[in-house]
């Protein structure tokens, strides 16, 4: 089973430097204007996560916000199922009208809060690597988000084993931010991005989780942010 939880939230802080005319909008879920959305969806019965993929969705489930976006592997409580769910982050950000602007940098900053592995049966954290998808456009809550589909291309390792609790894993996305401009229609311009932990393996009853677990919009301090500076 696959599950998907995410909801509206607020978008684009603007700064404007007045020497350069130089723009920076800062996306998150308390920005003024806007929307954001984080969540995560959950496979069950996987084989690998070879590729983009990690199992056949069947089903979809709405929610909020969450404190934690996480990668990786949880126990599951299920009385029918033994195997461990493999849970990954999904992020949308509502892109802002550049106002003729070109845009010029584009980093996503995620806080990275802790990093488990309290099952022996399971290997230590690996890779966590970021995933974009520009053919998600969509800004209202979408029961059809594809799930690890064809769309999407891998950025790059947003964390691995050297990255320690309480820290920043930042990114640059310019030329995946640069896509959506370009390919979105307008007014409905957005940044999708999926987060999933590169070895997570099918172990029969696993009884801990084993994840990267980063702030996510609900948190008050450290929340994911898309940050979106233009050239002059």
């Amino acid at each position: 089973m696959i599950r998907a939880v995410f909801c509206l939230g607020t978008m684009a802080f603007l700064a404007v430097s007045p020497a350069s005319g130089q723009k920076t909008f800062v996306i998150s879920s308390d920005s003024p204007a806007g929307s954001y959305r984080d969540g995560f969806m959950d496979s069950e019965d996987f084989q690998s996560a070879s590729g983009s993929s990690l199992g056949d969705p069947d089903a979809l489930e709405k929610g909020v916000n969450g404190n934690c976006l996480s990668a990786g592997q949880l126990r599951n409580s299920s009385a029918e199922n033994s195997h461990p769910i493999a849970r990954q982050a999904v992020l949308f950000f509502q892109l802002p009208d550049l106002q003729s602007k070109k845009l010029k940098k584009a980093q996503l900053r995620l806080y990275l809060a802790n990093v488990s592995h309290e099952d022996p049966k399971l290997p230590p954290p690996g890779t966590v690597s970021l995933w974009h998808d520009v053919h998600q456009n969509s800004t209202p809550l979408d029961a059809t988000l594809a799930y690890a589909g064809t769309g999407q291309k891998k950025v790059g390792t947003l964390a691995d084993g050297n990255s320690g609790n309480g820290t920043f894993c930042e990114v640059d996305v310019t030329s995946w931010i640069t896509q959506d401009y370009e390919k979105d229609p307008a007014g409905s311009r957005v940044a999708f991005f999926r987060l999933q932990l590169d070895n997570v393996k099918d172990y029969a009853s696993a009884t801990g989780k084993n994840v990267y677990e980063f702030h996510g919009g609900a948190q008050q301090l450290f929340k994911p942010e898309l940050v979106i500076t233009t050239a002059p």
